[in-house]
């Protein structure tokens, strides 16, 4: 399908120069392809970004939060902060409350700052932020390597905190812990931080 949109895209780019419609959201589509394609790719979504700033603040927005994404699974923490805060400043004054949600789920699974004012979260039972972001997508039936893509961590370091976690609360099993997490509501806290 995508294929489709480059060919019908070619002949109107003679008229549009990329900076309406057709171009923009065609910017938007490759990077998304990136994304769902399981390696979202940085150079994409600032192609994204660049294309929507002639002044659709919201898509830039959106464009910068998946940017920040793409850039903390390269490694690149700095650049990662810098879309993240951006994407997150101009949520906040849009009112647009699910995107500020994402922003402030991908800052605490990315463990980047978003700025003044974002309120830490509290830790539960002893355990750490950290242990209740893998206590939430325990809930979500996530592996240990899906966890770690999630919260851009090695396997290795979510395998420990599924057993710290497990050790805090007493259980013995990952379907113990996410029934424990699910009567203290936090399999509600994890879908209200996605955003469309």
């Amino acid at each position: 399908m995508l294929s489709q949109v480059r060919g019908n895209l070619r002949p109107l780019r003679v008229y549009t120069r990329d900076r309406t419609p057709p171009g923009i959201w065609h910017a938007k589509a490759e990077a998304e392809w990136t994304r769902v394609q399981g390696h979202s790719d940085p150079t994409a979504w600032r192609a994204a970004v660049e294309a929507f700033s002639y002044g659709h603040v919201y898509e830039v927005a959106r464009c910068r939060w998946r940017l920040a994404e793409a850039l903390l699974g390269a490694g690149d923490r700095e650049q990662a902060t810098v879309a993240a805060q951006a994407a997150h400043q101009t949520a906040v004054r849009l009112g647009a409350e699910p995107l500020r949600g994402a922003l402030e789920a991908l800052a605490r699974r990315g463990r980047i700052d978003l700025g003044a004012g974002v309120p830490a979260e509290q830790g539960l039972a002893g355990l750490t932020p950290r242990e209740v972001e893998v206590l939430r997508l325990l809930v979500e039936g996530r592996s240990n390597r899906q966890i770690a893509e999630q919260l851009f961590i090695s396997g290795k370091t979510a395998s420990v905190h599924v057993t710290n976690i497990l050790a805090k609360l007493g259980v013995h099993s990952r379907l113990e812990a996410a029934a424990i997490a699910r009567r203290l509501g936090l399999d509600q806290s994890a879908q209200e931080g996605s955003a469309t």
